[in-house]
Order: structure tokens, then sequence, then C-alpha cells
């Protein structure tokens, strides 16, 4: 069993502002406020600190493997029992594309193996289309 969550969003902002929500650490802490550190350089380690649950120790990893300036970032989404144990390897990739209304954003969270994993993609990807983009949105007014 195999998913990935895919969503597209367009803001009338330009390709720089959008770039910066995505790479700017003060404005990826709005976002995502549990990120232990942000730097948008390739090879860049980082975490998110949340409240354990069940077996999971509530850390995400993160390490940027793509960086392809005002076009794509994208970086890993891992998580485990404990610190060393993954059972969710995932890749976050947001794309960016300029158009006549301001910035297409293709959104992809992808490789959710397993029928775990796969339930844990449809909570995340409420978060995704529910509080993350409106904190997008929020931020973006304000810097916009």
């Amino acid at each position: 069993m195999k998913r990935d969550i895919k969503i597209e969003w367009i803001w009338p902002y330009s390709n720089e502002k959008v770039w910066d929500m995505f790479t700017k650490k003060e404005l990826v802490k709005k976002w995502s406020p549990a990120i232990t550190d942000f730097n948008p350089i390739m090879g860049f380690e980082f975490e998110q600190h949340q409240k354990a649950r069940g077996d999971w120790d509530g850390i995400i990893y993160h390490k940027i493997i793509h960086l392809d300036p005002l076009k794509r970032l994208s970086f890993t989404f891992q998580s485990g029992t404990e610190k060393g144990v993954i059972t969710m390897d995932t890749v976050v990739t947001f794309k960016l594309i300029p158009n006549e209304n301001g910035t297409l954003v293709q959104f992809e969270h992808s490789g959710f193996v397993g029928f775990r994993n796969c339930f844990t993609s449809y909570i995340l990807e409420s978060g995704w289309k529910k509080q993350i983009a409106k904190r997008f949105n929020n931020i973006l007014a304000e810097i916009g």
C-alpha cells in the first residue's frame, strides 16, 4: 500500500515572496513553529519536536535534499519510535511556478508506505490543507 499527498495553491504574490515564506527561518517558524532550526542550504538537518503519542517519539527529522532557488525545495520528513529507528520515511516538496495570477505552488508529500503510514498521510493531508494552508495565507498577507 502506497500513497502520496498532492495539493496545489495559487497565491497572488510574487515567486520571491512565496519562496521567502518557505526559506526564511523567521517565516518558516510561523507556519511550522515546532522546528528547532532552519537554514536553506543543501544537506541542512533540522527537527520538529511535538508531543509523543503511542509508540511515536514526537520527533520529525528533516534534511534538505533539493534546493533550486525560487523554483523547488525538498526535504525529508522522517519519524519513528525512537532516535535512529525510522518507521516513516517521506519527502516534502514545494515547487513554485510563476503565472499571470501570482505563484502556483505544487506541493507533494510523498512516500507513505504501508497501512499505518498511509493512514497517517490522511491526518497529515488534513493538516496541510487546513491549519498549514491558513498559516501560509496569513504569512503571505503579512509580508505581501
